[in-house]
């Protein structure tokens, strides 16, 4: 992962002439493959348009599931299995092992302690026996019971943590139990050293690989005895985790417990969501062979990454080369705010069409060759959204500008602010930075101190935007900037400008943090600063100077 810091602060109707394809059997492969759209669960009427253009899978995201099953619950999953089922769709709903709900009902559990010793409040240790049973287990379950005998493909479980100390598990937990089950398995005396010791004491006597096979031999017994509870309520039934792919020993020992020869588990990967067709399909394929996991890869792709005009060939050879695709996210065709569309919506349904209709020949002939190739594309940026402008009425403390202003690298997106006189000369300039292999470009927009767009730039590799704007009124004007997974940094400013602390999301910052001032309303007594990083293996240390 890459170093980052976070500053926080605060009715359906259906023409009777349409036919839909014969509903997909996951009991096997299938040779016009998987073709899913995630959603979600409240955005039941885009069904179906789906199966109408040749999709024939609803990925639902169920993001409240709680035992004992809430009645409301256990009620949409009845509705959303009946009309699949009246439309043909594979119906296989997705609930979170730790999303933002959880922490509201799970209380009782286990925490995970870090390599530095660190007990991880929000987050559960993925290797207890307890909280397997009590909250994966009996959730998988109860959603099956609660569909009862309507058809059911699969269940999905979305390992990205929402609701926890960072978004995913790194190499390792150093609890009371995951140590002492690592003592116990080498046949040591068990004498727990210190929390923050532990991780050494592995590293240093050369076993951090053997601690990692007792954990991920672990998550395989945890997850075996999931599947079996499972099968016993619904035989048959397909298990698929989001992120699967993931480097870590839960994620592992889930490959190989979940998945067998006959129903191997599906892995939905994200990885492709940006990228698209490369050489990660296959590679993310034969390490699950290494393994020696059973695991049937289904390829995401984000809608709103790719231009329209290449989703035809991306969703084919992304289908042709795995068990099939999902989409992300079906849900901007309902609400087109969320996660804008490149091109208009009518050119990405045909898209999904073309691709479906190739899919078809494919599955009539197995050795059909497609005229389609993979060609390059650009990563389309979506319009600047300005809805997070705040007005506010500050002057500077002083009249000129420093001499220099310190560079600090943006990382998603974020809110700066400035102040201008009328008649002044606004000169920023916005430059793109890597982070990591995400494709993504940056886009910025200067917003007037009535919240009106001015102006909207791109910002692109060894392009960087521009905005040269004279100022026609006396206030504070803001500029947003967009980079997506990657960064930004402003590297001219003809005024000193501050970095917002958006209250919900705060100011998100990588790698390049320079000393920062924190501006107080007067009369400010206290002030509460929250840092926070976005992996599990990362750290970030502030310094507060008065």
């Amino acid at each position: 992962m890459n170093r980052a810091c976070r500053v926080l602060a605060a009715t359906i109707l259906l023409n009777a002439s349409v036919s839909f394809a014969a509903p997909a059997d996951l009991s096997k492969p299938l040779p016009g493959r998987l073709r899913g759209g995630y959603m979600n669960a409240g955005n039941l009427k885009l069904l179906p348009k789906m199966a109408e253009l040749g999709m024939n899978a609803a990925i639902p995201k169920f993001g409240a599931i709680q035992t004992p099953m809430r009645p409301q619950d256990a009620a949409k999953l009845a509705q959303w299995a009946d009309e699949c089922a009246r439309l043909n769709l594979a119906f296989m709903p997705v609930f979170n092992w730790w999303g933002g709900h959880e922490p509201s009902w799970i209380k009782d559990f286990n925490r995970v302690v870090t390599q530095t010793g660190k007990t991880l409040e929000k987050t559960p240790c993925p290797y207890t026996e307890a909280f397997w049973t009590e909250y994966v287990t009996a959730r998988f379950v109860a959603m099956a019971e609660a569909v009862g005998p309507r058809p059911l493909a699969g269940i999905c479980l979305d390992m990205e943590m929402y609701g926890a100390d960072s978004v995913g598990y790194g190499q390792g937990c150093y609890c009371d139990e995951c140590f002492t089950r690592y003592l116990k398995a080498r046949g040591r005396e068990v004498k727990l050293p210190p929390a923050d010791k532990r991780a050494e004491a592995i590293k240093s006597a050369g076993e951090v690989k053997e601690y990692q096979a007792v954990q991920r031999e672990t998550a395989r017994k945890h997850a075996t005895a999931c599947r079996e509870a499972i099968h016993k309520t619904r035989p048959g039934l397909r298990i698929g985790v989001l992120h699967l792919d993931w480097p870590s020993p839960i994620q592992e020992g889930e490959a190989l417990g979940f998945g067998t020869k006959d129903l191997p588990v599906f892995c939905l990967t994200e990885r492709t969501y940006s990228n698209g067709f490369t050489p990660y399909i296959a590679e993310a394929q034969k390490t699950f062979r290494d393994l020696g996991a059973h695991v049937d890869l289904l390829v995401g792709l984000w809608h709103s990454k790719f231009p329209p005009d290449n989703i035809p060939e991306q969703l084919y050879h992304c289908g042709r080369d795995s068990y099939g695709y999902w989409i992300y996210t079906m849900e901007t065709f309902e609400q087109p705010q969320y996660s804008p569309l490149p091109g208009s919506a009518d050119a990405h349904w045909a898209a999904i069409q073309k691709a479906n209709q190739e899919l078809d020949k494919l599955a009539a002939d197995a050795k059909y060759q497609t005229a389609m190739t993979i060609r390059e594309f650009e990563t389309p940026v979506p319009p600047v959204s300005i809805l997070g402008f705040v007005k506010y009425d500050l002057t500077p403390f002083a009249a000129q500008k420093p001499a220099a202003l310190p560079v600090a690298r943006l990382r998603g997106a974020n809110w700066c602010y400035l102040h201008a006189r009328s008649g002044d000369r606004i000169d920023l300039q916005v430059t793109w930075a890597q982070v990591g292999r995400y494709r993504d470009l940056a886009r910025a927009a200067l917003v007037s101190p009535q919240g009106q767009k001015l102006v909207e730039v791109d910002v692109k590799k060894d392009a960087p935007g521009v905005i040269q704007v004279n100022a026609a009124e006396t206030g504070v004007y803001g500029l947003v900037v967009q980079a997506g997974s990657n960064a930004v940094e402003i590297t001219r400013a003809s005024h000193p400008y501050a970095i917002h602390i958006e209250p919900r999301n705060g100011a998100k910052l990588v790698t390049k943090v320079p000393s920062l001032l924190l501006a107080l309303e007067g009369g400010t007594q206290q002030a509460i600063l929250e840092l926070a990083t976005e992996g599990g293996a990362e750290a970030v240390k502030g310094i507060v100077l008065a």
